[in-house]
């Protein structure tokens, strides 16, 4: 059995004074996720963190 590991990050995260925690992704980022999603969308990928 192999295992893959996928280390995907976002690159930008609009910066808003005192919610740095909870802050979302820029609009980039968002339409960035439906890239990788289509990439990695046949993976039979068990786990996300």
């Amino acid at each position: 059995m192999k295992t893959f590991i996928y280390f995907v990050r976002h690159a930008e995260s609009p910066y808003i004074e005192g919610m740095e925690r909870t802050r979302g992704l820029s609009d980039k980022d968002k339409l960035d996720t439906l890239k990788i999603n289509e990439i990695l969308k046949d993976e039979e990928i068990d786990l996300f963190i």
